[in-house]
């Protein structure tokens, strides 16, 4: 059974860099603004396909838009000092947030994996 009291009644957060951050509840102009976000986000990709990403810059300026939405208290400095690849851990963990798994799918399978280890 998927708990939709989860998604506001326990916050998440995720370290980088020995620090702490709260993952902020999607509200629905939160929830616009991330679509938003993520459609400049494919609108990049695509461009580097065609025209060819012009700097640096304009990467980070999507995906600081995009995380700063659930993320306010994270700095620009502390995005461009991410690997691509954290970039798109944490652009995933938000995903999953705004879609409502990481409080219950992801939460339940993960309990139901360590049940089933303790049974084996």
């Amino acid at each position: 059974m998927v708990d939709l009291d989860k998604l506001i009644a326990e916050p998440i957060y995720f370290q980088f860099r020995g620090k702490a951050y709260k993952v902020e509840p999607v509200t629905t102009a939160r929830f616009v603004k991330m679509v938003q976000s993520l459609g400049r986000i494919q609108g990049l990709l695509d461009k580097k396909d065609t025209d060819g990403i012009k700097s640096t810059s304009e990467v980070y300026d999507v995906y600081e838009e995009f995380i700063t939405t659930l993320c306010p208290h994270i700095s620009r400095q502390d995005i461009e000092l991410m690997s691509m690849g954290q970039i798109a851990a944490l652009t995933n963990l938000l995903i999953n947030h705004m879609m409502g798994r990481t409080q219950t799918e992801e939460i339940q399978g993960e309990d139901a994996e360590k049940k089933n280890t303790k049974l084996a």
